[in-house]
């Protein structure tokens, strides 16, 4: 293996000879690198979701979602709103037993709608895998 640079031609071992005298350095940028990383993962701290899907269909006989998202007999962005309402915040809240201000736990909620579906996906975000799922449950029973 060479590299061409100009007049002069680098050899696999004009490169190993120059890392065996800076050695130092080598292991100086590797040591900062590893304790970076180590850093950053300590500090963080992990975070789960969980989805519930709640299933909207209108009140009546048609049950047909014409068009996708928002067009027929049931608006889902508009549904979509209503899980991260005030007023479903509180019923959450009252569900879960927290202490959490209902803004707070509205903050945790993501709601989506996936295209061409008649299903609002309600994502809740805690520090445990059990307080995910059962914010995502409390959201999804308060705003039924």
């Amino acid at each position: 293996m060479s590299s061409q640079s100009g007049d002069s031609t680098l050899q696999l071992g004009d490169y190993l000879r120059l890392a065996k005298r800076r050695w130092w350095a080598i292991a100086l940028g590797l040591l900062v690198g590893l304790s970076a990383g180590y850093a950053f993962t300590a500090t963080r701290g992990q975070q789960y979701t969980s989805t519930a899907s709640v299933l909207v269909q209108p009140v009546g006989t048609d049950t047909e979602v014409a068009n996708g998202r928002t067009s027929g007999p049931v608006n889902l962005d508009t549904e979509a709103q209503l899980v991260r309402s005030s007023a479903v915040e509180a019923k959450a809240r009252d569900l879960l037993r927290t202490s959490l201000s209902p803004q707070d736990l509205g903050e945790a909620v993501k709601v989506t709608v996936p295209a061409n579906t008649s299903v609002l996906n309600i994502a809740f975000t805690a520090d445990n895998p059990e307080g995910a799922q059962q914010g995502a449950h409390s959201f999804a029973e308060a705003y039924l």
